[in-house]
């Protein structure tokens, strides 16, 4: 009978409160920059649009950007919302901070064959590797991992699998289990309850992290309410690298990082080794 009354009075104080919400004309509009091939058309970094295979045999989409005399190159492996068309502000936040990029498209997503899943993003992140470092030819020792979201879980795993110079963990994630369990408030989880499939509670930074020996850099913003400061906080603290660094951006969000130049003076620093 108690729970029944907590739960009324917690509903009622939603219902009442949401009369009051106001809602502003920067609200009605989700602005997503998109970027083309054709934005570098007069630049000096050479585009090129690839395709590289699956273990379980897609072909997947993506772009490798470089310049020449540039040593360094980044894997950039997004979250579950990364598109390449729609990730202008990612993409030159990154190429041009003198570094090489290769970004692409997980599968089922862009012009992507397939379905998402778990195991299939992995493949998609580990055939993007081995294209790279392959295909490519481009030298394990000068390739820097960045993950962002869940794409930190994947880069964290990618790390611990093959050899890397370094790896950038942005807005990272501990767990799926951690994430819903932050979504609601206290005084309402005794009645609210998620129920997350089993193959995404496998994934966890908290698993990944204590086994990298290489530098990382933990990035989040202090008012990310997606993925929380406190995750990057808990996983700064297991990390057992002796080159660890952790940067809270003040009033940064879960995807506006890259917009910022304080940011980007961080990843020229990471990126370098300065």
């Amino acid at each position: 009978m108690r729970k029944l009354i907590v739960l009324t009075f917690c509903c009622s104080f939603l219902f009442i409160g949401c009369t009051n919400i106001e809602v502003t004309e920067g609200d009605a509009f989700d602005v997503k920059r998109t970027i083309s091939p054709l934005y570098f058309d007069e630049s000096e970094i050479r585009l090129e649009e690839i395709h590289f295979p699956t273990a379980d045999g897609l072909e997947l989409e993506g772009w490798y950007m470089s310049e020449k005399g540039r040593d360094r190159t980044v894997l950039f492996i997004g979250g579950n919302g990364f598109v390449i068309a729609a990730s202008y502000h990612i993409i030159t936040s990154i190429i041009e901070q003198n570094v090489n990029l290769m970004v692409f498209n997980f599968r089922g997503y862009g012009t992507n064959p397939g379905t998402p899943s778990v195991e299939g993003v992995v493949k998609d992140t580990e055939a993007a590797y081995r294209y790279l470092t392959g295909e490519r030819g481009v030298s394990p020792d000068s390739v820097i991992l960045h993950g962002h979201s869940l794409g930190s879980i994947l880069a964290a795993n990618l790390i611990n699998r093959y050899p890397a110079d370094r790896i950038v963990l942005e807005s990272p994630l501990t767990g799926a289990r951690d994430l819903t369990s932050r979504l609601v408030p206290g005084i309402l989880k005794p009645f609210i309850r998620f129920t997350v499939d089993p193959a995404l509670l496998r994934m966890s930074n908290f698993t990944e992290v204590p086994k990298i020996s290489e530098p990382i850099l933990f990035i989040t913003g202090g008012a990310d309410n997606v993925t929380p400061k406190e995750m990057a906080e808990e996983l700064y603290e297991i990390a057992v690298s002796a080159d660890k660094r952790l940067e809270i951006l003040d009033a940064g969000g879960h995807n506006d990082l890259p917009e910022r130049d304080d940011y980007r003076k961080i990843l020229t620093e990471f990126y370098q080794g300065l």
